[in-house]
């Protein structure tokens, strides 16, 4: 017997739980599995963000960082060696084996004449009173005439004389005495067969003039300008 369209029967209503039934199970079933997972990632969330260091943490007055930040130890930090030196070069070493020189202290030179000064004179055929010790005689010569000068703090002195010694014995004798004092000598251009030559130090000058004789020897001549503050 057909049964009206449209009844519900107990079979229909049977099936219809049925399929009711497994779909609230596969939503509670879901939904338990979200639940769960979203509760196990918190800690591992947590977690990482404990370890991960704070981007805005910044070192403290002390050296330290701040609170709840981890430092990160670099590879120089600790327990690294340090950077060794690369070669020097051959400046360098030069530079440091090089030394300026250090001049030893200049003597002090006591002036060749002092004060106070001879009164202008001149003598004939012997040395005036109070010539210079400094323009000595040669030895073996005969004089011809001497003479000093005196004004203020200066002195002039000449001396004329020969002697039977050659020219270049009587420049090689002065060259040596001068030297003795400080009196470096250099000759100048004379004329009429003549040899000059001037010696200076300081304020102090001598000229000295050879002139060979045609018989024998030689005849000089000295001419000093001597500083009381040289």
């Amino acid at each position: 017997m057909a049964l009206p369209e449209g009844l519900v029967t107990p079979r229909r209503l049977i099936v219809v739980g049925a399929s009711l039934a497994a779909l609230l199970l596969a939503v509670g079933i879901g939904f338990s599995a979200l639940t769960s997972a979203e509760r196990s990632g918190a800690p591992d969330s947590a977690a990482r963000g404990a370890a991960t260091p704070s981007a805005s943490a910044s070192p403290s007055p002390s050296g330290g960082t701040g609170a709840g930040s981890t430092e990160t130890v670099g590879p120089q930090a600790a327990g690294s060696t340090p950077p060794t030196a690369g070669p020097r070069t051959a400046t360098e070493v030069l530079a440091e084996q090089t030394a300026a020189p250090t001049l030893p202290p200049s003597a002090k030179r006591e002036p060749l004449v002092s004060a106070p000064l001879p009164p202008t004179a001149s003598a004939s055929k012997k040395l005036v009173a109070g010539f210079p010790a400094a323009i000595a005689l040669k030895p073996k010569s005969t004089i011809v005439n001497s003479s000093v000068s005196s004004s203020g703090s200066i002195m002039q002195a000449t001396l004329s004389a020969k002697t039977e010694a050659s020219g270049d014995e009587v420049v090689a004798y002065y060259e040596k005495l001068f030297a003795k004092i400080g009196l470096a000598g250099s000759p100048v251009p004379s004329t009429g067969g003549t040899e000059s030559y001037s010696f200076a130090r300081g304020n102090d000058s001598v000229t000295l003039t050879v002139t060979p004789s045609k018989s024998n020897g030689a005849s000089y001549a000295l001419f000093g300008v001597l500083n009381v503050s040289s």
